[in-house]
């Protein structure tokens, strides 16, 4: 192909890919609108976070030991204060485009699952890991913080644009804003500093911005939703998840009923205020009792024997809290009694009618509490046997403190919280650190706790500081795992793609030995590491790939006068450039003695053969292939899926990463965490609570696994709070019947 040709080619090509960006489709107006409602609201968060910035950078620069150190906060301080417009331009504008994205992805500048370099297949340097966990500490903290908020905010959006809408890719989730947010904050980098300097002030921006704008989304989400839901887009769609639990929520008709799909949470909570939560909870309960057999005169009012005052009762909690002890001191009897305690166990008739209602009530309710506890299959037996030690302590801190239920905060509930999230992932046996630490917890809380509750915020202060220890070190061996994983992946596409590149170029044709012993044995390897390195789009890979084509016209093309004298000026150049790419891969040497020999007998053979009288056939044109060949689905590749498959692949594509599982194959449970999805292979990677790969499954692998019930998603919300509404959602139901 001639050069005028291919530059028209090339020309041709970019006209299309202008055509194509120009054909956008509009954003649809409520859309627009939450978009325009987002920039105002994170406009003026962005504002609050350069002012403390400034203020932070002003102190640093106050206190600076030296005057290298003095510099450097100075320098940066002057670039927050001078391209403060810049960054927030740059951030805006990104959260512009990921609602235009939304409607047209063709317009995405980030990174194509296709796109090759270097930098992706390399591990990540010590400077930009710190950098990404910052971040991604950041994300998960606010996807667990807002998770429901942004999952209806999603479902939304998906019912308004044709791409799938996910938390991850959601232009007002997390990921994006924080993504929005490092690229715009990359402007700040002075040009004199160096990495380990620029890592210190991005850490501190990182923080700031943490503080003073994702901690300030809660307002933005609830605006978002509800201006969606005054749009009449799924207005019933809270409703609907906040009413009577089914035994299996959003199943298909077709899937057996011993399978469950992953489980949004109720919200029921998020509609109740804080402090109507435990008058409502008492309401429930009550009139659950008073439809109880022999109940019917529960109306009336009944006399009560005189009431025992607070500090009886609390000696009677007590004394059942110190017989726990006994019971946490040896594992095996402690799995005996893995049962609710009764809170009553131990007090006599006379006292437990001499116990005030509401003191009773909250007794009740905790008991309740701790019964979901002990029956949620999210949590291993053993874990759940050392929780339920906890039931006679809450239940002091409840009748204590009358904040206890309407406080999401409170440090008894986080403490609870923080360990049934830590034992999600634990599989192991009591000399685990994780059980002993849980444990310890336990032991400290039944033997110390007596009235003040200030003994739950010490142990949560300690008890995190050992799970941000255990979560750092199993963050690092995780991204090291998923980075492999990641270059394995790509590897594998990038074989592919150049195997399909290679059949294109020959047409299927059988090839002469010597030439494809040159591409079997050296030329395919210049391909895929080109490709790897440099990129499908690359002058490398033309350059490479216009050899290849070259290598093969040589060997296919009928020779003709005009085609003799051409393959005579092309062998040299040729030999050239095969030499060059086979050095590149360090080729052995000897052996590219030998083809090369085996080539150039072969050329003057058809030459020679070329002189002699043959029919004229048809000159081949060389194939002008300058990308990488996809595989496009054929009819026969196309497998027609029952409706079943269709629910079960569904559900796959909505599962997020940080998702806990249990597995069953081969006779044995592992608890495993989704940590990764490589787009590009379909591939989902499972890692254990120490970041170690425990599993690699398709897409089809883990929707039939779903299906088969060889794997199951374990409930990964806040304990207490589920706990809590499921009681509400239970008492609700049966007032109901």
């Amino acid at each position: 192909m001639s050069e005028t040709s291919t530059v028209v080619s090339l020309i041709q090509n970019k006209k299309e890919n202008i055509a194509a960006r120009r054909k956008r489709v509009a954003v649809p107006a409520a859309l627009l609108r939450v978009q325009d409602l987002a920039v105002r609201e994170l406009r003026t968060s962005l504002n609050t976070f350069f002012e403390k910035a400034d203020d932070k950078f002003f102190d640093l620069y106050s206190n600076a030991s030296g005057e290298k150190e003095q510099e450097r906060y100075f320098s940066f301080l002057r670039q927050l204060r001078l391209k403060k417009h810049v960054v927030e331009t740059s951030f805006e504008q990104k959260l512009k485009d990921g609602f235009e994205v939304l409607v047209n992805p063709q317009l995405d500048e980030s990174e194509a699952e296709g796109s090759w370099d270097m930098d992706s297949l390399s591990l990540v340097q010590e400077n930009e890991l710190e950098e990404k966990l910052a971040v991604s500490s950041i994300i998960t903290k606010a996807n667990q913080s807002y998770g429901e908020s942004i999952q209806y905010l999603s479902l939304r959006m998906d019912s308004l644009v044709s791409t799938k809408v996910y938390n991850d890719n959601n232009p007002l989730g997390p990921d994006t804003l924080c993504s929005a947010f490092v690229h715009a904050a990359n402007s700040l980098d002075g040009e004199a500093e160096d990495a380990k300097n620029s890592l210190k002030n991005k850490l501190i921006i990182f923080k700031l911005f943490e503080n003073h704008v994702v901690k300030q989304l809660s307002p933005v989400y609830d605006a978002a939703n509800q201006l969606l839901i005054d749009e009449n887009i799924l207005p019933s769609l809270q409703q609907n998840n906040t009413t009577k639990r089914q035994p299996a929520p959003a199943q298909n008709p077709s899937v057996p009923q011993n399978q469950s799909a992953p489980q949004e949470q109720s919200g029921v909570l998020n509609n109740l205020p804080e402090e109507e939560i435990l008058p409502t909870l008492r309401t429930l309960l009550h009139n659950q009792q008073q439809m109880l057999p022999g109940n019917s005169e529960a109306a009336v009012p009944q006399p009560r024997p005189q009431q025992t005052n607070m500090s009886d009762l609390m000696g009677m909690l007590s004394q059942l809290q110190h017989q726990q002890t006994q019971i946490l001191e040896n594992q095996r009897s402690a799995l005996e009694h893995a049962d609710v305690v009764s809170a009553k166990t131990g007090i006599t008739p006379d006292q437990q009618s001499s116990v005030a209602q509401p003191e009773e009530d909250v007794m009740n309710l905790v008991t309740m509490l701790f019964e979901f506890i002990l029956e949620d299959r999210s949590l291993p037996a053993e874990m759940k046997v050392l929780l339920g030690q906890l039931q006679i302590p809450i239940i002091k801190v409840a009748v204590t403190d009358r904040t206890f239920f309407n406080n999401k905060n409170h440090p008894a509930r986080r403490l609870l919280n923080e360990m049934a999230m830590a034992a999600l992932g634990w599989q192991g046996n009591g000399q685990d650190p994780l059980y002993k630490k849980i444990q310890g917890v336990v032991r400290s809380v039944l033997n110390d706790f007596e009235a003040d509750t200030a003994i739950f915020e010490t142990l949560l202060t300690d008890f995190s500081a050992f799970i941000q220890g255990e979560q750092r070190r199993a963050e690092i061996l995780e991204k090291r795992t998923l980075e492999a994983a990641k270059g394995k992946a790509r590897s594998e596409q990038a074989n592919k793609l150049v195997e399909k590149t290679l059949h294109k170029l020959t047409g299927g044709k059988t090839l002469p030995e010597p030439v494809a012993r040159i591409i079997d044995e050296g030329w395919n390897r210049v391909l895929f590491l080109t490709l790897i390195n440099q990129g499908g789009k690359s002058e490398e890979w033309k350059s490479v790939l216009t050899t290849a084509r070259d290598l093969i016209w040589s060997a296919t093309a009928s020779l003709d006068k005009e085609n003799q004298h051409k393959l005579v000026r092309l062998t040299p150049v040729l030999g050239k450039r095969l030499q060059t790419g086979l050095a590149e891969i360090s080729f052995d040497p000897f052996l590219q003695k030998e083809l090369f020999a085996n080539l150039k007998a072969f050329y003057v053979q058809r030459l020679q053969d070329a002189r002699k009288p043959a029919p004229v056939e048809q000159n081949p044109e060389p194939i002008a292939v300058e990308q990488p060949v996809e595989e496009e689905a054929t009819p026969d590749n196309v497998v027609q899926l029952t409706s079943e498959d269709k629910f079960f692949l569904n559900q796959v594509d909505r599962l997020r990463t940080g998702c806990w599982f249990e597995s069953r194959e081969q006779e044995s449970k592992v608890r495993c965490r989704l940590a990764a999805i490589i787009k590009a292979t379909d591939t989902y990677i499972f890692v254990n609570r120490a970041g170690m790969k425990i599993a690699e499954k398709t897409r089809e692998e883990l929707a039939r696994n779903l299906k088969d019930g060889v794997i199951n998603q374990l409930d990964d919300g806040v304990l207490f709070d589920r706990a809590l509404e499921s009681v509400i959602i239970d008492l609700q139901s049966r007032n109901e019947r």
